[in-house]
């Protein structure tokens, strides 16, 4: 499994350069000069027995700033479970969790004041932000104007397969909020198909977002095909466990749903 299957729309250090660095205290603005990264990934392992302590952080190299951190505990029965297990996890928290909102609040400002000739990435950067505005203060207009973003990211590159995903899955939350009608949803289904049409091997988020969509709409049955495709990537997703599990708990399978 490789870091653009996990976590598209961000591009990874190959593994030859990261691992120059293995076991080196390193300044965060140090190793972004030296690789241009924007982001850093450091982890250790200590095992006792046969139990594992994994702890993982991530800092912004700008800023230096710690944005996220988490250990895990695990049995180690089966180290190739585990190493897909914990890389799902932590790739989900980049993508769902909000890490970079610090690095995007940064850009933030200059961005929306010139609009105009700001880039497809950059656009989505300020819809992406607008939704953790949402996420994180409620804010009554930051999904429809993530939507206004995310629309204008498209238009300037129809291609980009994680705008698509970006603007399909705002278009849920927008529904799940009350914010849009309902017959909005096909419209979210349609730009998400697009996209996989475009880019099949980094169409993870796009089922995702599909199946999202299809759960709103109460198409269970295509739902659960849009999950399995993303169970195949990454099978140890728990939010996509819990969609599943919502399914089957609202066709009346209860067993299935535990």
């Amino acid at each position: 499994m490789c870091s653009s299957d996990l976590l598209p729309g961000y591009e990874t250090l190959s593994s030859s350069t990261s691992f120059k660095y293995r076991g080196m205290r390193l300044d965060p603005k140090q190793l972004g000069a030296d690789t241009g990264a924007h982001l850093i990934l450091e982890g250790s392992v200590r095992k006792q027995g046969q139990r594992i302590r994994v702890a993982v952080r991530i800092s912004d190299v700008g800023s230096g700033n710690q944005l996220w951190a988490q250990s895990y505990d695990r049995e180690l029965n089966d180290v190739f479970q585990v190493q897909d297990e914990l890389s799902s996890t932590i790739a989900m928290a980049m993508l769902f969790g909000g890490i970079g909102a610090e690095m995007r609040m940064n850009e933030l400002a200059q961005i929306e004041s010139n609009v105009e000739s700001a880039s497809a990435v950059q656009l989505r950067k300020i819809g992406l932000a607008k939704v953790d505005e949402h996420f994180s203060s409620n804010h009554p207009e930051a999904l429809q104007l993530a939507e206004h973003y995310l629309r204008l990211a498209l238009d300037k590159d129809p291609s980009s397969v994680i705008a698509r995903w970006n603007l399909a899955h705002v278009i849920y939350l927008k529904y799940l909020f009350g914010q849009a009608r309902r017959s909005r949803l096909d419209e979210g289904l349609e730009i998400a198909k697009v996209g996989i049409g475009l880019s099949a091997e980094n169409a993870v988020m796009l089922h995702y977002a599909i199946g999202c969509i299809y759960e709103a709409k109460k198409d269970y049955k295509a739902a659960l095909a849009s999950f399995d495709q993303v169970s195949q990537i990454i099978p140890f997703w728990a939010e996509c466990s819990y969609h599943r599990a919502v399914i089957f708990r609202g066709m009346g399978e209860l067993d299935d749903a535990l």
